[in-house]
């Protein structure tokens, strides 16, 4: 009888649910108990959760409480850990992308639409059953790589077939995988998010000058409309080539990230996709009206032509 009631014992202790530590969006009513606040946060103590949850900032373990658990994200840390400004050192994107992209499409005065290609074959299957969060893990495994070191030029930009099937096997990419700079990791993303189902209506790519960690310079990065606001995704912040050798990465920003912390635009300069194009500068083009209005959170407000400002 003894044995049974420890087997039963056991038994009971195995299956108890473990509980976890989830920093939330102190907004968000969550069930579960607050272990401790911050001015945006709350660390809730609960058997399970969502880490798709836009409300999700980060899962914390026991050891990270006794330590103490950063009660902000560390924006200046996340981008020395990854790298970020390797980009605008090696000028991503460059003064004279629109000349070079109109020499290539000489009919076309913005040309931008043509590379984001959310009806490609290999986008859709790319796309096919994946979510938001799916993809964006996908444009993760992508490898940042200066467009001289791969193309030898300022400025190439691949189409996304191009970029995802061709970019592997170039004797200049060591690192056998799909890789290249912001430009075609952006155009690319955009196109599977719409492939995907997201609407172009909520979906850009936005080219405009950035400041990562007082480095500043042209670049290239999606948004997605969700909830009256624009959140941004990086698919630059993963795995790069950094003089020849492929540094990998043992954590990478989440998806949700830009939830939580302002992305560095220092300037809005173009806003597009597979059906909208927008001068942020000038105001002008075709694009729904959220692609328009002012979101202070993350510096959405159309500013004054700057030296970095590519030529129109």
């Amino acid at each position: 009888m003894v044995r049974l009631f420890l087997l039963l014992l056991l038994l009971l202790v195995g299956c108890a649910t473990e509980t976890v530590y989830v920093m939330y969006d102190k907004t968000c009513d969550v069930e579960g108990t607050i272990i401790k606040e911050t001015p945006r946060f709350n660390i809730v103590e609960v058997s399970d959760f969502d880490p798709n949850d836009p409300c999700v900032f980060n899962q914390v373990s026991k050891g990270d409480l006794t330590k103490g658990v950063p009660s902000e994200p560390n924006f200046k840390e996340e981008i020395r850990k990854q790298k970020l400004n390797r980009g605008l050192e090696k000028k991503d994107v460059s003064d004279d992308v629109v000349d070079v992209l109109r020499n290539k499409h000489l009919d076309i005065e913005y040309p931008f639409t043509l590379y984001v290609t959310p009806d490609n074959v290999v986008i859709q299957d790319l796309a096919a059953g994946k979510n938001l969060q799916q993809l964006y893990a996908e444009s993760q495994r992508w490898v940042w790589i200066s467009e001289e070191d791969l193309n030898g030029v300022a400025e190439h930009w691949f189409l996304p077939e191009d970029f995802i099937l061709n970019t592997p096997s170039m004797s200049t990419n060591p690192t056998g995988t799909i890789a290249s700079d912001c430009s075609e990791q952006a155009n690319t993303l955009a196109s599977l998010l719409i492939a995907s189902g997201e609407s172009p209506d909520n979906v850009r790519v936005v080219l405009g000058l950035v400041d990562f960690d007082g480095t500043q310079g042209g670049h290239a990065y999606v948004e997605v409309f969700r909830n009256g606001r624009w959140l941004a995704l990086d698919p630059t912040a993963g795995d790069y080539v950094e003089n020849g050798e492929y540094i990998q990465l043992t954590s990478y920003i989440r998806w949700n990230y830009f939830l939580f912390e302002d992305y560095p635009i220092v300037e809005r300069w173009y806003y597009y996709n597979n059906v909208y194009f927008y001068d942020v500068q000038s105001r002008t083009g075709n694009a729904p009206e959220s692609w328009k209005s002012v979101d202070s959170r993350n510096n959405n407000r159309p500013s004054g032509p700057s030296q970095g400002l590519p030529p129109r």
